[in-house]
């Protein structure tokens, strides 16, 4: 009888998702009309607020609202269940629900916030706020109130301008520029339609160009910093010289944002800074989120930590349109008829995670789609459980944000015949499946049957990844292989313990026959298992759907081909002891094969010593979003050590290679420490070394002289 295992239920927490602000809406309002103009608020009190398609805590979350973002409020509260929301548009478009509890009004010229009470209207603009409709005016866009507050411009399809402007005397006109120059307002943002949660969401696209100085930044998208004094006229004039089509005042009223075109960029920051009202003048960078995932059992899910995911998440967390096809035993999911401990419908982590026409039975089963040999659903929560949840649940899958399809082609005995498994890797192909994970073998060659079924697949644009096999043979010149690893294009994975070393049963060869191109974590892996809880697995299969879900991060950040996307993961993995002879290409890295944000300018790597007795401890840090530390060469083109010894942590990561050492951490991360040693007493020591990351190479020494404290 299966046992129910009861989990605690946890807390929500928020995740801060970073939303950029501006974006359309102003309503003619007079102060003899019933109809109040559109208030501004902000969320307070939480890191991020989830926005719900419904004033319900139960409705579907579009999105995260971080703490201090100013929005519209755009429809009257309602009330479900005691708790009161508004209705807002966010910076970029969107439009949901929000609890009135997390929101205040925005800080006026006083910078003062006050709770929004439930059902409580938030607190009007400032006296003398006005909403006016916009005119195609340079001066309309750009502010033209003569105490030089830039006004703030929202775009959008109504087209119109909310100008926050002194107060005029009872009766006087509001004032108008003299010169105007014919222009539009920010250009609304491009809208792409995603599947998420089982919705159609439009989520707004940042579109983004290469500043002059080579960092990535909003396309067209200049921040300008005026000098105290600057008033509206001079203002003015700085954008008309810049050829600025549109401003919006940026936090502070010295700061404006300023819209010209793309490609216009360099000529644009010159005219602003060779003014005399300029302070200052720069491209509007691009930033991107960095990611902490709330789901509780992370910390213990050695094999996501080891390959970097975490690392990779702070520059892409996938795509819900990236598919991830788990051909296995079948998957419990929301179809099964079984009953977690939760009382909901299939595993908890992966609800909303696999839609009923992606999966189908190809066995002899008759149970259906569920999995009832307890592998399946294991291997599906590695490459695509529900990860960083608004409801925290249990772990953290590789592919985080992917989808998956449940394809059984073994029966519920965990067996399966070549048609089978041909017919799962046709359909996944058919159905759009852009990683196909095989959890699954047999000690013979690839048959014909699999090979063409893989090649199917692969003229498809799918990606294929299947395990090496649990026999533990050492396969050098044996031209057998577990298949369908080793079918041509397809990617055969072996198991590595924690300390980086060949995990026992893991098959393993050089680049002859059996092709065991990569290693991932294949020890004690936590995953979901088929009764709605948590179970560690062993063998190369809990490799497998490790490498299936970096693919499937490559293929959300790159695009690209199939054979791009197996060349970029091959490339970046680490050369850990026994690359070239267990395995061709190493261990997996997840944070190299996504790739840093950006390198450009080139993300700093950071040198610290301090001596710790007669030992000098040397700890390398990288610098810059989703940059792993990939490993330290000492020796070789860095040069050798001179009258020192190195001690690394542990010794499985280290490998020697045609006269120089590389240190390969056993855990991917940002940072690294090692111990350097005098061989003689009372003369200098040095230790050239080359630190390798994202980036590619870093040189650096450490040392000291003979009196160095050390």
């Amino acid at each position: 009888m299966r046992q129910r295992s009861c989990l605690p239920r946890l807390l929500m927490v928020f995740v801060l998702v970073a939303l950029v602000l501006v974006q359309p809406t102003a309503l003619l309002a007079r102060a003899q009309e019933a109809t109040a103009p559109p208030q501004l608020v902000t969320v307070v009190g939480v890191v991020g607020a989830t926005l719900r398609t419904g004033p319900d805590g139960a409705t579907v979350a579009v999105g995260i609202v971080p703490q201090g973002d100013v929005l519209t409020v755009v429809g009257p509260p309602q009330t479900t269940s005691g708790v009161v929301w508004w209705q807002v548009r966010t910076a970029n478009g969107a439009i949901g629900f929000l609890p009135a509890g997390l929101l205040a009004a925005a800080p006026g010229d006083s910078g003062a916030y006050r709770a929004v009470a439930t059902g409580e209207q938030p607190s009007a603009p400032a006296a003398g706020s006005q909403a006016v409709a916009a005119t195609p005016t340079l001066a309309a866009n750009l502010g033209t109130d003569p105490a030089g507050v830039t006004q703030n411009v929202q775009a959008g399809p109504s087209s119109q301008v909310v100008r926050q402007q002194p107060a005029p005397a009872p009766g006087a006109p509001i004032a108008t520029p003299a010169t105007t120059v014919p222009v539009s307002t920010f250009k609304p943002p491009r809208v792409a339609v995603e599947q998420r949660r089982g919705r159609s969401v439009g989520i707004a696209q940042l579109d983004e160009e290469t500043a002059p100085n080579g960092r990535r930044m909003g396309a067209g998208r200049i921040v300008v910093g005026f000098k105290p004094g600057a008033n509206q006229t001079t203002r003015l004039a700085s954008h008309q010289a810049a050829g600025a089509s549109a401003a919006v005042r940026a936090g502070l009223p010295e700061f404006a944002v300023v819209e010209v075109q793309p490609g216009t960029v360099r000529q644009a920051l010159a005219a602003y800074r060779s003014r005399t009202d300029v302070a200052w003048a720069e491209p509007d960078y691009v930033r991107r989120v960095t990611l902490q995932p709330n789901d509780p059992m992370l910390p213990s899910q050695n094999g996501v930590n080891k390959i970097g995911a975490p690392i990779a998440w702070d520059v892409t967390t996938g795509s819900p349109s990236i598919k991830i096809a788990v051909l296995d035993c079948g998957v419990f999911s929301e179809s099964s008829p079984y009953t977690p401990p939760d009382g909901g419908k299939g595993h908890e982590d992966l609800r909303g995670k696999i839609a009923p026409e992606l999966e189908k039975n190809f066995t002899n089963a008759t149970t259906g789609v569920d999995d009832w040999c307890n592998h399946g659903t294991l291997m599906a929560g590695i490459a695509g459980a529900r990860t960083d949840a608004e409801k925290p649940t249990g772990v953290a899958s590789v592919g985080f944000r992917s989808v998956l399809m449940n394809g059984k082609v073994l029966n519920d005995q965990g067996s399966g015949l070549d048609s089978w498994v041909a017919e799962g890797i046709v359909w996944a192909a058919n159905n759009g499946a852009d990683v196909i994970s095989l959890s699954l073998g047999g000690s013979d060659p690839c048959s014909q049957t699999l090979q063409a079924a893989v090649n199917y697949a692969w003229e498809k644009g799918a990606v294929l990844v299947a395990a090496a096999g649990n026999g533990g043979d050492d396969q050098v010149g044996d031209p057998i292989s577990d298949a369908p690893a080793s079918c041509t294009r397809v990617v055969s994975v072996g198991a590595i313990n924690q300390d980086d070393s060949r995990a026992s049963f893991s098959n393993f060869g050089p680049p002859a026959a059996p092709r065991v191109q990569l290693a991932a974590p294949g020890v004690n892996v936590l995953s979901t298992n088929f009764v709605g809880g948590y179970s560690t697995v062993s063998g190369t299969s809990p490799s497998t759907p490790h490498v299936a879900g970096v693919a499937a991060l490559v293929k959300a950040r790159y695009g690209g081909t199939n054979q791009s996307i197996v060349d970029r993961i091959l490339s970046m993995a680490d050369p850990i002891a026994g690359t070239g002879t267990l395995w061709t290409n190493g261990r997996i890295n997840a944070a190299a094969a996504v790739g840093p944000a950006s390198c450009s300018p080139r993300p700093k790597v950071t040198v610290a010593a301090s001596a710790n007795g007669k030992a000098l401890d040397v700890t390398v840090s990288t610098e810059g979003g989703g940059n792993a530390l990939r490993y330290v060469q000492v020796g070789g083109t860095s040069g050798a050590p001179a009258n020192a010894t190195l001690k690394f942590p542990g010794t499985v990561g280290s490998s020697e290679v045609t006269g120089k050492v590389l240190y390969i951490p056993m855990t991917v991360g940002t940072t690294l420490t090692f111990q350097v040693t005098r061989a003689n007493a009372g003369e200098p020591a040095t230790v050239p070394f080359t630190v390798y990351d994202g980036c590619g190479a870093w040189q650096s020494f450490a040392g000291g002289g003979a009196s160095a404290g050390f």
